[in-house]
């Protein structure tokens, strides 16, 4: 019975037209709140104003927690004249979800997530990381830094690869095994290379009966843990052009079209795979490497787009046997949450991200599998650099994207800044929980498991198998610059010292992990942030010490500001404490060692040391670099206080030891 309600859901997107209409009217954004979110810290508060939205009834503002999927009442309903409205019954360090809605025959809405100064996530699950073994070996550093850059960004990495000849339920399997092994904290998959492809369905979700009913690819199937639900028994549809579509009985593609409503996927899926693009003059491997290379560099801050979007929209708003759509509400709506409105530029798709950066761009227009109208062809990806990195792109045909030359493929292919696509518009996808942090993965799993007008306002294919996403499921919007040139030393008092160069000026602090080689987590060590560019681990292991280092910013974002994290960077030292000669500070010496004070510290060039109330007989003064180099040395005799200038050494840090008449001193110089 299930089953058959499936294909009566399917059934209905026979109903859509091609998409290849006129247009009627040029304007999905008037079909969005125009909004724009505005944070007070003092009092607590949570602003929103936008463009008047004219003969509409009411504007009725809703408020859930993050977690929550209950909207529950409206915490306000405002006349239509209403521009503006603050919610002041907001704490500090609570994230909110809001929808902003005018009622009409066609919703008009806008979601988005606020806070302030919410708290920073350090740990982010973990990530199961499937990769076609077919790459592994030309591709072995940079997936190793890949790795890396995930452990970096608070994931633990799952990793297996596997034969791109596999079953997609022996690829299922795996994943599988690994969520039930911790399905607490596995979040996320990502598809990496010709992972083998699943299909699913029966209809045409662009409207394109007959020619294009059938299959489509389902990356859903492996975020979806009940295997129930993906039968092979009753489809039978041979009627596309191409073969891939084709869906009978036993064929290995599944019935389902439609996720139903009691159903959730457990997982966020994201795939890159650069298979059959021959369009690109670069091998299969060579585009992979692009991909990691530019994933890198963002994460990095090397690749740093302005905080703008960029819409193409080149559809309007269509009536299609009577079902009105506007599909570029999926721009304009996630736009204006994750940036204000007034940040959306109406352009040109490859003409404005030449010439100018953009986080985010949306394009739409009649498709093809390679090209879209009004926007570009995969020629244009091959030739050109697009500076944008997430993208959303709609049009007919090219959202089945296990073609040739795959317009949407082809895209994260290109040499320019793209790192995620998605075809939205049939659904309307939900990305506006970016802005306070959350990856590109958790969101396409939202729409995944969007309950149309019961969450969010989704249009036509709700809950349709063919929602996916192409590129890295653990992207974040809003990057930190990491530190840099991070070197760890082995000190004469036998610790380990970290120094680093500042990242960025407007930061809170540095936070300090080191490896657990027992459960392969990296551990903090550090109880608050560090404001130094450097710190001393004082109980470092036998053997070789792993460490990481992450800028802790308070990101101030379009709707709010939350404590946010750079990638972590990392180095290893080995330490043998037998070897090191021993300064270790008694008891006793600590008694001298109060009384003798270093001041200033940090220094510009000298710094003093005063002996206390009485002279000392004898003074010897050495100091030390933190690699065990004797730098300088000063005696004094029959003292109080003496000068010692350091003008002459490199700025860092020093190890200053001292024989104050006959007992020992031992303590840092920052020399800046």
């Amino acid at each position: 019975m299930k089953t058959k309600a499936f294909f009566a859901l399917c059934i209905l997107i026979s109903t859509f037209a091609t998409g290849q209409n006129q247009d009627e009217e040029k304007n999905p954004r008037e079909k969005v709140i125009q909004v724009t979110t505005v944070i007070t810290e003092n009092p607590p508060s949570v602003s929103f104003k936008w463009n008047p939205v004219p003969g509409h009834f009411n504007i009725e503002i809703f408020r859930k927690n993050k977690n929550s999927s209950n909207w529950g009442s409206a915490i306000a309903i405002l006349p239509t004249s209403a521009v503006e409205y603050t919610d002041k019954n907001v704490e500090p360090g609570i994230e909110y979800e809001y929808a902003i809605k005018a009622k009409w025959w066609m919703p008009i809405e806008t979601y988005v997530t606020a806070g302030i100064k919410c708290k920073e996530i350090e740990s982010r699950g973990k990530i199961i990381l499937l990769i076609d073994s077919a790459v592994v070996t030309g591709l072995q550093n940079e997936l190793k830094r890949y790795e890396s850059d995930l452990i970096g960004d608070g994931w633990e990495v799952l990793r297996k690869d596997i034969s791109r000849n596999a079953s997609v339920q022996y690829v299922k399997s795996i994943i599988r095994d690994f969520y039930h092994s911790d399905s607490e904290n596995v979040k996320s998959v990502f598809l990496f290379g010709h992972i083998p492809v699943p299909y699913s369905g029966i209809k045409a979700y662009d409207g394109h009966t007959i020619e294009h009913d059938g299959a489509w690819p389902a990356d859903m199937y492996y975020g979806d843990l009940n295997e129930k639900l993906w039968g092979d028994k009753y489809v039978s549809c041979t009627t596309a052009a191409r073969n891939e579509n084709w869906n009978v009985p036993g064929d290995g593609k599944f019935d389902v079209c439609i996720l139903p409503d009691n159903e959730n996927i457990s997982l966020a899926i994201g795939r890159v795979d650069f298979y059959n693009l021959p369009a690109f003059p670069q091998s299969e491997t060579e585009l992979l490497r692009n991909y990691l290379n530019k994933n890198h560099a963002f994460r990095h801050k090397i690749i740093n787009p302005k905080m703008q979007a960029l819409v193409d929209d080149n559809f309007g708003i269509k009536n299609f046997n009577g079902v009105t759509e506007a599909f570029a509400i999926s721009g304009w709506r996630n736009f204006s949450a994750l940036l204000n409105f007034q940040n959306i530029k109406k352009g040109d798709f490859f003409s404005d991200t030449k010439n100018d950066s953009y986080i985010w761009a949306y394009g739409s227009g009649g498709g093809t599998f390679t090209s879209c109208v009004g926007i570009g062809s995969t020629t244009d990806f091959v030739n050109q650099s697009p500076r944008t990195v997430f993208t959303a792109l709609y049009g007919s045909r090219f959202g089945d994207w296990d073609s040739e030359n795959n317009f949407m493929r082809s895209a994260l292919a290109s040499n320019g800044w793209i790192l995620t696509s998605c075809w939205a518009g049939r659904p309307h996808y939900t990305f506006h929980q970016m802005g306070m942090g959350e990856t590109i993965g958790h969101c396409v799993r939202a729409t995944q498991n969007n309950l149309n007008n019961s969450n969010y306002y989704s249009g036509q294919t709700n809950r349709g198998t063919h929602t996916s996403l192409l590129g890295d499921p653990s992207l974040r919007m809003h990057i930190v610059q990491p530190v840099n040139s991070l070197k760890s030393a082995v000190t004469e008092i036998k610790t380990v010292m970290l120094t680093w160069n500042q990242a960025d000026d407007s930061i809170v602090g540095y936070y300090i992990y080191k490896l657990d080689t027992s459960t392969k987590k990296y551990i903090r060590i550090s109880d608050s942030p560090v404001a130094e560019t450097f710190f001393e681990d004082i109980d470092p292991v036998e053997g070789n010490n792993y460490y990481m280092v992450r800028t802790l910013k308070l990101s101030h974002v379009a709707s709010g500001s939350y404590y946010n994290l750079s990638q972590g960077i990392f180095d290893t030292i080995r330490f043998e404490k037998q070897t090191q000669p021993s300064l270790e500070i008694t008891a006793s010496q600590a008694n001298t060692m109060n009384e003798a004070i270093i001041y200033p510290n940090p220094s510009t060039g000298h710094f003093n040391i005063s002996f206390g109330s009485l002279p000392v007989q004898q003074a010897t003064i050495k100091i030390y670099n933190l690699q065990g180099k004797l730098v300088h040395v000063a005696t004094f005799e029959n003292t109080a206080l003496e000068r010692v200038d350091i003008g002459t050494l490199p700025k860092g840090i020093y190890i200053v030891s001292g024989i104050i008449d006959n007992k020992n001193m031992v303590t840092r110089i920052i020399l800046q």
